[in-house]
């Protein structure tokens, strides 16, 4: 975390076995964190965990990384052959408050429109959380 509130490179890894993702997720949150982005792939998990979706913006390969290598890239940052999957923007909204029509990111994408880039979709979520 940096102070802001956004929760950076949480991820855990199968081999663990005393602390899990949601365990991290929970000591962020206790530690200030309330936001982050993630791609769509990893949505069910993050709603289980108290998070929502707010906005969200497309792939766009031209700001990959200068050593992005889709084909080596892993599973969860491919949607369809090859391609990195769309950018969800959360909140932390706390146990039991997830707004539940938004459990299938399908129907998320469908109710909230797109937006045109990743810097907007971010001022957009923040924005939601000064409210």
């Amino acid at each position: 975390m940096d102070g802001t509130g956004d929760i950076w490179d949480v991820c855990s890894n199968a081999a663990d076995t005393g602390c899990r993702g949601r365990d991290l997720l929970a000591i962020a949150v206790a530690n200030g964190g309330k936001k982050f982005d993630s791609y769509n792939g990893n949505h069910g998990f993050y709603m289980r965990n108290s998070f929502e979706p707010v906005s969200w913006c497309a792939w766009d390969q031209r700001w990959a990384p200068d050593d992005w290598d889709e084909k080596e890239a892993p599973n969860d940052f491919k949607r369809g052959v090859d391609t990195p999957e769309d950018i969800i923007f959360y909140k932390y909204v706390g146990a039991g408050n997830v707004f539940k029509e938004f459990r299938d990111i399908k129907e998320f994408k469908l109710r909230v429109p797109v937006s045109n880039n990743y810097d907007l979709a971010q001022k957009i979520r923040d924005k939601e959380l000064e409210e």
